[in-house]
């Protein structure tokens, strides 16, 4: 089952620090969208709850979710 999570980033400082999350995101295994916004410091992710949790996905993030 799908779920949708969103958190604030912490440390993004610029369009690659927003893409470099983006990417490290739709590489989790379970994640399936991602949608990552340097302006307002936020990302909201669709994952699927038996693959993965949100300690994951803020592990592999690189950054402060």
């Amino acid at each position: 089952m799908s779920r949708k999570t969103h958190f604030d980033i912490g440390g993004m400082t610029c369009i690659s620090c927003q893409n470099k999350i983006h990417k490290a995101l739709r590489k989790t295994k379970g994640v399936v969208s991602v949608s990552v916004s340097y302006s307002e410091g936020t990302a909201d992710i669709e994952y699927d709850e038996y693959v993965t949790d949100t300690g994951k996905l803020t592990k592999g993030s690189l950054y402060f979710l």
